[in-house]
């Protein structure tokens, strides 16, 4: 099968979309298949300058055109090198956004099947508005290109239950959607050592890890708090912080505050966290809403327990309650549970055994993989059958009655 795999997401974004997608394409390549993956960063050196200049000049008139300016530059980017493609015969396009998709199904004109992964932690138009403070004319324009959007589209897949359920009311009346969890190559991880240097580093520590884009909704904020509350009854826990982003400076500031140099530590991004969780005795998920929540599923399989908010699609990946925290929680109320997983650890052994079978079962890659082939191929024959139906309804043109021939 020949399969092209886009996103507004470049290759080297710290987030979650890109690393699902980057896998996707590896895994489908080693059964066999036929993958390219185009983002943004692939349209030509000219479209990069041309959208620059466009967007600084509507930003001079104010927030409203330069959201607008910065939501249809995105999917010109994308409409227009795609266009440059849609010579190449492709059996499916798989988007990973919205934009990419509705882009994909124009510039192809709906030859080839396209297939919207969704990996939404709300509804994009609402979380777009609340983001950037959007009210007014600006918040209904920005509802109204959503709404066009997925009226492009007709194949949806959610990488949880939950990534679905926010936006359910765009999508198209007609469209088939199915849910294929996020996948994690659990033999990969399993074959990984841990850090020997940072274990030795901080062998006397007990380790507390959380990893992600440092940010507003991942809440990193929220583990300093934390930290303040146990640094002087236990010093010696350790807080590591994996990712860079826009909080780092906030963060600093936080742990330059409260004295915390000793106990929190900001590593910034890792091309590879694995060998560090590996080195860590719980994983703390502080986030305030998730799709999915990948690097929980990476903590399982890692071999440590986790511990998260009750948020999104979390609850799909830790399904014992007791691994689940919730969200309104005080900082001395989640010390007291790191303080559990950490010190009574042994008592929730069985748990966390049930944990990682579960996750194996419904998260390894090869299962995600499989579940992405069957899908490709219902899309497929979905496509092949109304395209079928629609060209046999299309009236035959017929010379009238009472035309002469000569």
């Amino acid at each position: 099968m020949k399969i092209l795999i886009i996103s507004q997401m470049i290759r080297s974004s710290p987030t979650g979309v890109s690393v699902h997608y980057k896998n996707l394409a590896e895994k489908l390549r080693l059964q066999g298949h036929h993958v390219d993956v185009l983002t943004i960063e692939d349209a030509p050196r000219t479209l990069h300058y041309a959208f620059a200049v466009y967007l600084r000049f509507l930003g001079l008139f104010g927030k409203v055109p330069r959201q607008i300016a910065w939501e249809s530059n995105l999917f010109m980017r994308l409409y227009l090198t795609m266009l440059l493609k849609k010579n190449r015969h492709y059996d499916i396009i798989n988007a990973q956004d919205i934009v990419a998709g509705a882009a994909a199904k124009m510039a192809w004109k709906n030859k080839v099947p396209v297939l919207v992964t969704c990996h939404f932690n709300d509804d994009p138009a609402t979380e777009m508005i609340r983001r950037e403070n959007l009210s007014g004319v600006v918040a209904k324009s920005i509802t109204k290109w959503f709404r066009f959007l997925f009226s492009k589209v007709n194949y949806l897949n959610g990488v949880s239950e939950y990534s679905i359920q926010k936006p359910r009311h765009l999508f198209p009346e007609n469209a088939l959607v199915e849910i294929v969890y996020n996948g994690i190559d659990f033999k990969k991880v399993r074959e990984e050592k841990e850090d020997i240097a940072f274990k030795n580093r901080y062998r006397d520590k007990k380790i507390v890890i959380n990893a992600g884009y440092l940010e507003k909704r991942k809440n990193q904020v929220f583990i300093v708090e934390v930290a303040k509350t146990l640094k002087s009854s236990r010093p010696d826990i350790l807080f590591v912080l994996l990712g860079d982003g826009q909080d780092r400076p906030l963060l600093e500031a936080k742990i330059a505050e409260y004295g915390l140099e000793e106990q929190v530590l900001l590593l910034g991004h890792q091309q590879n966290i694995i060998p560090y969780l590996k080195c860590a005795d719980l994983y703390l998920h502080t986030a305030l809403n998730e799709s999915f929540g990948l690097v929980i599923a990476e903590a399982i399989a890692a071999g440590i327990p986790a511990r998260a908010f009750a948020v999104g699609g979390v609850p799909e990946v830790l399904i014992h309650e007791q691994s689940l925290i919730d969200i309104t929680s005080s900082p001395e109320k989640v010390a007291t549970i790191v303080l559990d997983a950490i010190d009574n650890r042994a008592q929730h052994m069985e748990m966390e055994q049930q944990q990682y079978e579960y996750a194996f079962q419904n998260f390894d890659m090869s299962a995600m993989i499989a579940r992405y082939e069957e899908l490709y191929t219902q899309v497929q024959s979905d496509f092949t059958r109304k395209h079928s139906i629609a060209n046999k309804e299309k009236p035959k043109y017929s010379s009238p009655s009472n035309l002469k021939t000569v």
